[in-house]
C-alpha cells in the first residue's frame, strides 16, 4: 500500500518563508543574512578566480561566499560579508583597480528572490534556465530537507536589485506545468501563519486507488455522500500519464467542514473500482514524513519490490527521484530517509528491483552520482550532518560559462547555506555486478 505523500499541482503554494528559518533556533549562533551583508562587485576582469577577489577584500571584512557570473567581456560578484560592519569596509574598495580595472563595489539588498510552488521535479538549473533571460543570476539556492521533506522553495539572487524587481514582475502568477509560480523579494523577516483545510481537518487522504479506472469526477461522486466537496486533488505524475494511468493510486478529497470529512471515514475499506481504498484524515506533512520513514525502514527492509538510494543529498526530493527511476519502470513510492543520508524506492514489480539496480545504478541526478543498494543497507547507515542543514547551490562544474553563467561559489557551512550535502554512509553501494547476480536469482 502506498504510503501517504503526494504534492497537489493545483493547491495554493504550500510554503512560506517562514519554513526556512524555522530551525533557526536551533542554530541560533549560525544564522546568516544575506539580504544585508552583501555587496555587488562589477567590472572584474573576465579571468578573475575567487581567489584573486577574496585577497582584494582582504583586511576589508571576513567574507563567507562568493558567486561569479560572467557578463559579457566582464564578470560580476556577489560577495557575502559577515556582518555590517564588514559590509561598510568593503565599500571603501568602490573605484579601485583589480588587474588593471576600476570596479564598482556597492551595498546590495532587495535582490533576491524567494521562489515558491515551482513544479515539484525541478531542480536547480532548470530555475537557473528559467530566470536567467531576466538577466545575470549569482546563485540558486534549494533548502536542505532534512527536518520537512515537503519544503519546495528556492532563492535566486541576482547581482543587482532592477532585475530582481523585473523577475517579480515577470514570473509571479506564471502558470509552469500546472503550478503557479509565487516570486517575491526574500524577506526572512516575515512571517506567515499557516492555515487550510489540512491544518482544519477538512482534508482527507485517499490511497490503494485503482490506476486504471479512478478519476476525479468518480471520486467525487463517491464522497459527496458524505458532505460538500470543496476540491478533489487526484495526483498524476508525468510518467503515470505516458502509461496511460489515471492517477498515481491515491488522493485528496477537501470538504466543506471536518464533521463532514470525518464521517467520510466510513469508506474505510470499502471496495471501489475492484479494490479496497484506505481513507483517512490527511496529517501534517512533516509529521507524516517522520512515521513514514521510520514505517518504511521496518516494512521494506525484506521486500523485493523496494530498493535504496544511498548517500543521497538531502536537497533531492521525492519527485526528482519518481521521475528518475519511473523513466525505466512503474514507481509506487518513493520515501525519503533524510536520518539515513538517502531514500527508498518502491516498485509496482517485484522484479523490478534487481533490473533498476543493474540499469541505474552510477548514472547522475544533476551532479549526484546514484548509488543503490538494498533497504537494510540504509537502515545501517547514518546520515553524519554537522548540526545544520543544507543548500544545493547550482555547481561549477556543471555549468558552461556564458552570458549570466554561474561560475563558481566559495562554500561555507551554516544553517542557511552550505555547498551541496555530502554524506558519509557505513554501508557501501552495490556494484553493478551486484545488481547482475541479484537480478539473475529473481
Amino acid at each position: 500500500m502506498p504510503y501517504e505523500d503526494g504534492e497537489s499541482r493545483k493547491r495554493p503554494a504550500d510554503d512560506s518563508e517562514e519554513d526556512s528559518h524555522h530551525v533557526k533556533k536551533e542554530y541560533a549562533n549560525s544564522v546568516r543574512n544575506r539580504e544585508h551583508f552583501t555587496v555587488a562587485v562589477s567590472n572584474l576582469p573576465i579571468n578573475i578566480t575567487e581567489r584573486q577577489l577574496k585577497q582584494f577584500f582582504h583586511g576589508y571584512g571576513d567574507v563567507r561566499e562568493i558567486n561569479l557570473t560572467v557578463v559579457g567581456e566582464t564578470q560580476e560578484a556577489s560577495v557575502e560579508f559577515s556582518s555590517e560592519q564588514d559590509v561598510e569596509k568593503a565599500l571603501v574598495k568602490d573605484y579601485k583597480r583589480i588587474r588593471g580595472n576600476e570596479v564598482r563595489v556597492q551595498k546590495v539588498q532587495n535582490n533576491t528572490l524567494f521562489v515558491t510552488n515551482f513544479p515539484p521535479s525541478y531542480t536547480p538549473e532548470n530555475i537557473k534556465d528559467i530566470f536567467c533571460s531576466v538577466g545575470p543570476v549569482a546563485s540558486v539556492r534549494f533548502p536542505s530537507l532534512k527536518f520537512n521533506a515537503d519544503r519546495r522553495f528556492c532563492y535566486v539572487e541576482y547581482t543587482n536589485s532592477s532585475n530582481a524587481q523585473s523577475a517579480v514582475a515577470l514570473f509571479n502568477g506564471k502558470v509552469l506545468d500546472e503550478f503557479t509560480l509565487s516570486v517575491q523579494i526574500s524577506n526572512p523577516s516575515l512571517k506567515h501563519q499557516r492555515s487550510g483545510a489540512r491544518e482544519e481537518g477538512r482534508e482527507v487522504y485517499i490511497s490503494s486507488l485503482n490506476f486504471q479506472t479512478v478519476t476525479a469526477h468518480k471520486l467525487k461522486v463517491l464522497f459527496e455522500k458524505y458532505g460538500s466537496v470543496e476540491n478533489v486533488n487526484l495526483p498524476l505524475s508525468d510518467e503515470g500519464a505516458k502509461q496511460g494511468r489515471k492517477n498515481d493510486g491515491y488522493g485528496f478529497v477537501i470538504f466543506k467542514t471536518a464533521a463532514e470529512a470525518t464521517r467520510s471515514l466510513e469508506l474505510d475499506l470499502v471496495a471501489f473500482e475492484g479494490r479496497a481504498i484506505h481513507v483517512s484524515i490527511a496529517k501534517k506533512r512533516v509529521l507524516l514524513n517522520k512515521m513514514k520513514a521510520t514505517r518504511a525502514l521496518k516494512d521494506l527492509s525484506l521486500s523485493d519490490s523496494a530498493i535504496a538510494v544511498l548517500n543521497l543529498p538531502d536537497t533531492v526530493n521525492s519527485s526528482q527521484l519518481r521521475d528518475f527511476f519511473g523513466s525505466i519502470d512503474d514507481v509506487e513510492d518513493v520515501i525519503l530517509e533524510p536520518r539515513h543520508g538517502g531514500a527508498i524506492v518502491v516498485f509496482a514489480s517485484p522484479q523490478s528491483s534487481g533490473k533498476i539496480g543493474l540499469l541505474m545504478n552510477g548514472k547522475t541526478i544533476g551532479n549526484y552520482t546514484v548509488e543503490i543498494g538494498t533497504v537494510s543497507d540504509l537502515k545501517k547507515s547514518s546520515s553524519l550532518i554537522a548540526n545544520q542543514p543544507t543548500t544545493t547551490i547550482i555547481p561549477s562544474s556543471v555549468r558552461r560559462k556564458k552570458m549570466g553563467t554561474f561560475v563558481k561559489a566559495l562554500h561555507t557551512h551554516d544553517n542557511d547555506t552550505q555547498s551541496e550535502l555530502t554524506v558519509q554512509n557505513t554501508a557501501k553501494g552495490r556494484t553493478n555486478e551486484d545488481f547482475r547476480n541479484m537480478f539473475l536469482k529473481k
